[in-house]
């Protein structure tokens, strides 16, 4: 894999830990709406055809 000049190359535990943590960040982030505006349509998903 070639990276580019300006981004450092990650180890793959490095990646999967900042993948994990931003997985969290986005749970939260929905959580924290969800509750703050009382409204639970966040979390049904969407399903289309």
């Amino acid at each position: 894999r070639i990276a580019e000049p300006s981004s450092p190359m990650v180890e793959p535990v490095g990646y999967s830990v900042i993948r994990r943590l931003d997985d969290f960040a986005y749970g939260l982030g929905l959580w924290q709406g969800v509750v703050a505006n009382r409204d639970w349509s966040a979390l049904r998903p969407v399903v289309t055809r």
